[in-house]
């Protein structure tokens, strides 16, 4: 038995995390925890009352000690490995509270796997050809204009007013200036803007603005994109922006009107992602093989 320890989980942690990523937030065993989560989850259902199962206790104990107590905001994504290594979206939920890795993780491993209403909820049959990304976010900044980010770096939140008025295209909505951690907050110069003397410093924030769900009669629609969404869907930043408007639930045509009516919130995330084969050889490797 090779036993639990931090050095085995860390040869599961291959070439998976993003290059841009340089604070390296995630790791294998957050990815680990989610797939033992709707693992244990999924067995232990009742739909097969033959079958005793109990989650292995040691594993997450485990897990959740190397995990910690640290909080961010984060999202747990589910894709299915195509035979060619190619991805194809199986389920992706998470929340930009920050919340507890060890709560939020779990919940969010179960959720995005049953209840993302694109698609039908995953069954255990179809775990062993999945993989699990979690993306932990950060470095929350108000974007000066809808294409201040940058493809591939950024995720993009973005919100717009769900009727416009006269006004709405001129004075852009701002956010509320109650901020869910106010302690967390700080200003200063981004990496990509550091070398600009004449940019602006940022307010940094661990999570996004609290925005008001309606002002007065004036309703707001929300949307994001992950920072990877763009750059695999080839978009450019205006196509990105025309995209998460519609996800948004915007009906209507998408004009400079609209356009100039978003106020976008730029974010980072650190991401990795392991596949159910990594966490069922790990698991193997430290003597706790699947039953």
């Amino acid at each position: 038995m090779s036993g639990l320890d931090e050095n085995l989980i860390n040869r599961f942690s291959s070439h998976r995390s993003q290059p841009s990523d340089q604070h390296q937030l995630c790791k294998a065993q957050h990815c680990f925890y989610c797939i033992e989560s709707i693992y244990n989850c999924l067995r232990s259902d009742g739909s097969n009352p033959s079958e005793s199962f109990k989650p292995s206790k040691v594993v997450l104990d485990h897990l959740r000690d190397l995990i910690g107590q640290h909080q961010y905001p984060l999202f747990v994504t589910w894709n299915v490995i195509r035979s060619d290594g190619s991805h194809r979206l199986r389920g992706c939920i998470g929340n930009f509270s920050p919340s507890s890795l060890i709560d939020g993780l779990k919940e969010y491993a179960i959720i995005s796997a049953l209840r993302d209403h694109r698609f039908k909820p995953i069954t255990i049959s179809e775990l062993q050809k999945l993989s699990c990304t979690v993306s932990l976010l950060h470095t929350f900044e108000d974007c000066d204009s809808i294409t201040d980010w940058s493809v591939g770096i950024h995720g993009i939140y973005i919100h717009l007013p769900e009727r416009l008025e006269r006004n709405d295209s001129n004075n852009r909505s701002q956010p509320s200036t109650i901020q869910t951690n106010n302690s967390n907050s700080t200003t200063t110069k981004t990496d990509d803007d550091s070398q600009n003397p004449d940019v602006v410093s940022k307010e940094v924030r661990n999570c996004p603005r609290s925005w008001s769900i309606s002002k007065g009669k004036k309703h707001y629609l929300s949307a994001t994109y992950l920072p990877e969404v763009a750059a695999e869907q080839g978009w450019t930043k205006l196509e990105a922006i025309d995209s998460a408007i519609c996800k948004a639930g915007w009906q209507g045509a998408i004009t400079d009107e609209v356009r100039n009516a978003v106020v976008v919130e730029r974010y980072q995330s650190s991401k990795w992602e392991n596949s159910f084969k990594d966490w069922k050889d790990w698991r193997e490797s430290a003597g706790f093989p699947l039953q």
